[in-house]
């Protein structure tokens, strides 16, 4: 029993781990290709749409996308357009990467005894 709540503890502090980076990419921002309409009044006659490169958040996958004419413009928060399966994507690279990289660690503990 004392060994199955160690693998739920190591475990819960790896996905742990690997939610807050997740949560922390969406600091990694950029723009395009991807356009989005801002506003209507651009163009010679003043009757065409305004685009602009459409920011994003997230890494490798963005998963946070600004939404033009509704959320402030080129800021990201939480009245954009969240994509929960890239953010699932990102979880899941991260906690792949960190469970390989304890049992790397395991393994070559294990080796030098």
């Amino acid at each position: 029993m004392l060994k199955v709540l160690f693998l739920l503890l190591r475990y819960s502090t790896l996905a742990l781990a690997a939610l807050i980076i997740s949560l922390s990419t969406v600091l990694i921002q950029r723009t395009g290709p991807e356009f989005v309409q801002v506003g209507n009044m651009c163009g010679a006659t003043g009757s065409e749409p305004c685009l602009h490169p459409q920011l994003t958040g997230g890494f490798p996958l963005a998963y946070l996308y600004d939404v033009g004419g509704i959320s402030i413009e080129n800021k990201l928060g939480p009245e954009d357009k969240f994509d929960f399966i890239a953010f699932a994507v990102d979880f899941s690279v991260y906690a792949l990467v960190g469970f390989l990289a304890v049992k790397t660690v395991r393994n070559r503990a294990r080796a030098r005894r």
